[in-house]
């Protein structure tokens, strides 16, 4: 998928989509299939699965599924790289919030945190 991070005509900022290439995503219709396409690149981009650093099932919060870690330095990089204006965070866990407000380079704001007690569901049910 063609991202807005590997755009480097950036029409859409200036207005004049004509200029758009072909692939680019505000060209699409469906703005509910953009948002789905991007969270996926994202969660992707910054996932790393616990067993990279020699996790043991037994040692995880929910033993013999996929476990991917919280990349919350990672996640600012992508952002940044992204070049967005204003990032949200949602779901970060207590402390890896801190580090991505520390590593993102624009102005960030917490919808909600996540708590391992509650979870994040809890929080909109």
């Amino acid at each position: 998928m063609y991202s807005c991070a590997q755009c480097v005509i950036h029409s859409c900022r200036t207005g004049d989509i004509s200029k758009a290439p072909k692939n680019c995503p505000c060209l699409e219709n469906d703005k509910d299939e953009i948002l789905k396409r991007l969270i996926r690149l994202y969660a992707k981009t910054v996932a790393i699965p616990k067993e990279e650093i020699n996790i043991k099932e037994n040692e995880k919060v929910h033993p013999n599924t996929y476990e991917p870690m919280c990349n919350p330095i990672g996640q600012a990089f992508f952002l940044n790289k992204a070049k967005t204006d204003l990032n949200i965070i949602l779901g970060l866990c207590v402390g890896h919030d801190a580090l991505f407000i520390k590593y993102s380079e624009v102005p960030v704001t917490v919808l909600a945190v996540k708590d391992r007690r509650i979870l994040p569901k809890k929080a909109f049910p």
